[in-house]
């Protein structure tokens, strides 16, 4: 069952990653991207970025603009823009052809990540809103489109123009590396500003700064654009070819540059939640947690009362045994970090599946191992919920799960909100890691030094340390505001965890048996790791709404200095009397016989009274009586025998001491006989038949017996021998 749960335990874990996200957050960009070409004799920018955007309200100032490349923008046509961004993305080259009536001109182009360096291409949204929009591309064509801006000495303005002089067929142009280019310009919206996204819409450059440094010129001189290949008769299209498929032709061509805008000066959102189901989400998360809490802590539990079972056969030391959880721990959480880290590179998100399958990978191992080991020995719980209750009547043991919850609700607070805590204070993630490895390296001496802290102080006492230093470490935190000193009350993690929850675990296996081991660790694990974590984190979390992050941590220091004191005086002026009269209790029940045992002493006294008596009549060549009253009367006339022959002249004993000297063995033997058939027990009887004198008034009646006295812990008399002392 230990096995089973095991593996049951590595592979439900697996199941949260079957949990579908119920929202998730994407963020934007933070440059946008604008197209900018000749219109109207002036240059104009339009929208070109694929991201949602809110607008912001227009607010004139100038924008920092970067000149990205220039090219030819293409109008497909295609049925919907999926087609072609699957003919983008198989297309290895590009053919720009440049004709009019006279003459005709073709450039290829390969494109990047088709074995050589390449240029881009970028799909574009369609130039309008809605569903008859044409998909747009755009195409980098370097050496061939360029942009150039020179000074007017006239009107003070600026003439740019875009593409190459010349006539076109003038063979390939020279490659040459994508300079990008700052530049500051002044925008005025062509239409009003759109309520929605600003798909379709244009600013005109009123002003234009080349260098990117200002001032801007006049806006009453905008920048004059000429556009070289924008020529009567001439055209210009685009030819995609692939290996697989046929060629695709993009016609209606022109030239363009891309530039690229920070998002903040257009778009008021950097990032939106887009909500798939999160209703579906939460309770889909909260069915696999708690199947997987379940069998977790079902498993835990097992195994902690395997561990009791095996340490209390073997006299292990559970301290040493916890050394190697530490190390465990100290090995896989970076290796989890590792395999985290190289599974989400190169991605948006963080893929966090290889720290599940880690774990049940190591869970289905030790499943496996736990088959070679050996619980025979361990005595099966006939009664579990009777076992359990009567566990529950132990007033020491009450205390102690109410201690496990206390200390786990200031863990719970300090797990669940030391990291934001930190990362106000500016901390680093590699900071956060250090901190899990330094508690856990302090943790080990105290781990191997356990037992004979324990065993030297006491378990309460140790558990009491823990309040303490549970204070001191939530005191600490609310006062540093440098996040390298979290280090130095971390490291009191050792005495807070790795000491006292092995104080606790240790103090419920004296308390329990090795039938209640097992639910007696549950409940210590549950109420610490389970209800108490839970109840730091709610309380921790309304109390930081209401007096703020570092009062609350205060507020849990002084609770829990407050908890160890009256744990301590708990345990001091109650637990220990309490401890002492219940030993005082069962010793004076030990010694005081009960009626039961003194009957079945008398009876086996009884027998072999009349074993002797049968040996003594066969060796006087007696008759033997054929019936129990014949056997009476000649018992009691051989004792009557006896009695005389010891003569009147014997000297009487002291006085005093006839009432205390012992009867001869066989008067002692009748004495006996005759009451065992009386029927008689009062305490008067059985003091006469002792040849003992009854107790008096207020005498003390309590005597120390000797082994072979007759009571619940002496232990039977030999069968050759008759003590003095009696029942």
């Amino acid at each position: 069952m230990l096995a089973l749960f095991s593996t049951l335990g590595g592979l439900s874990a697996l199941l949260l990653l079957t949990v579908p996200v119920g929202r998730y957050t994407v963020k934007y960009p933070d440059r946008v991207a604008l197209t900018v070409g000749c219109a109207a004799g002036g240059l104009e920018a339009a929208w070109a970025d694929h991201h949602p955007c809110r607008p912001l309200p227009w607010s004139g100032a100038a924008v920092n603009l970067t000149l990205d490349g220039c090219g030819v923008l293409c109008s497909a046509d295609l049925p919907d823009a999926g087609q072609l961004n699957r003919t983008l993305r198989g297309a290895a080259s590009f053919s720009l052809r440049v004709a009019d009536e006279a003459h005709s001109d073709t450039f290829t182009y390969g494109l990047r990540g088709h074995g050589g360096p390449g240029v881009d291409v970028r799909q574009l949204p369609p130039a309008a809103a809605g569903a008859d929009a044409a998909p747009r591309a755009y195409f980098a064509t370097p050496g061939l489109h360029t942009l150039n801006c020179s000074s007017n000495a006239t009107d003070a303005g600026l003439r740019c123009r875009l593409g190459r002089d010349g006539p076109t067929g003038q063979g390939h142009p020279v490659d040459r590396p994508v300079v990008r280019t700052r530049l500051l310009a002044a925008l005025s919206p062509v239409d009003a500003a759109p309520s929605a996204a600003p798909a379709g819409q244009r600013w005109r450059l009123a002003a234009l700064d080349t260098l990117g440094r200002g001032p801007l010129p006049p806006l009453s001189s905008p920048p004059v654009c000429s556009d070289a290949f924008a020529q009567e008769g001439r055209a210009a299209a685009v030819w995609l070819s692939d290996a697989q498929s046929p060629a695709t032709s993009l016609s209606r061509c022109a030239s363009s540059c891309l530039v690229s805008a920070p998002r903040a000066r257009f778009c008021a959102n950097a990032q939106d939640v887009v909500e798939v189901d999160p209703s579906f989400t939460f309770w889909m998360y909260l069915t696999v947690r708690v199947f997987v809490g379940v069998i977790s802590g079902t498993s835990f539990a097992m195994f902690e009362g395997a561990v009791i079972a095996i340490l209390r056969e073997h006299g292990g030391d559970y301290g040493l045994q916890r050394i190697y959880a530490s190390i465990g721990g100290m090995i896989s959480s970076p290796l989890s970090g590792v395999l985290i880290d190289y599974a989400s590179y190169g991605k948006t998100t963080t893929d966090f599946r290889p720290a599940f399958y880690l774990y049940a990978a190591l869970k289905l191992a030790s499943g496996v191992l736990m088959m070679r080991i050996n619980l025979e020995f361990k005595a099966p719980a006939t009664n579990v919920v009777g076992d359990v209750l009567h566990v529950l009547r132990n007033v020491e043991m009450v205390c102690l799960f109410i201690v496990c919850f206390l200390l786990g609700t200031a863990w719970g607070y300090i797990e669940n909100f030391l990291f934001w805590l930190l990362q106000d204070l500016g901390a680093s993630r590699s900071l956060m890691g250090v901190t899990v490895t330094v508690g856990g390296i302090a943790g080990i001496p105290l781990l191997v030094a356990s037992g004979p802290i324990i065993a030297r102080m006491g378990h309460a006492n140790v558990l009491f340390i823990g309040f303490v230093f549970y204070a001191v470490r939530l005191f600490g935190y609310s006062m540093i505001y440098n996040p390298w000193l979290c280090l130095v009350f971390e490291a009191m993690e050792s005495f807070t965890s790795s000491l006292a929850t092995t104080a606790a675990v240790t103090y419920a296996a004296t308390l329990s048996t090795s039938s209640t081991d097992t639910s007696v660790q549950g409940l210590i694990g549950g109420l610490y790791y389970g209800v108490g974590k839970g109840a730091g984190s709610l309380i921790g979390g309304y109390l930081m709404k209401a007096v703020g992050t570092r009062n609350t941590y205060r507020v849990f220091a002084a609770g829990s200095l407050g908890a160890g004191l009256v744990y301590f005086l708990f345990n001091r002026f109650y637990l220990r009397h309490h401890k002492r009269g219940a030993k005082d209790l069962d010793l004076a029940a030990a010694k005081m016989p009960s009626d039961k045992d003194h009957e079945a002493c008398v009876i086996r006294k009884n027998s072999k009274a009349q074993a002797a008596s049968l040996e003594e009549a066969k060796q006087d060549h007696t008759v033997i009586p054929n019936n129990k009253a014949d056997a009476v009367q000649q018992k009691n006339d051989r004792n009557s025998v006896h009695l005389q022959q010891q003569g009147p002249g014997a000297a009487p004993p002291p006085t005093g001491a006839a009432e205390k000297a012992p009867l001869a063995p066989l008067a002692r033997v009748a004495a006996l006989r005759d009451y065992a058939s009386s029927g008689d027990t009062t305490a008067s009887r059985r003091f006469s038949a002792h040849a003992l004198s009854p107790p008096t008034a207020g005498a003390d009646t309590v005597r120390r017996r000797k082994s072979t006295d007759c009571g619940r812990s002496a232990a039977p008399p030999p069968a050759d021998e008759l003590t003095v002392a009696g029942c």
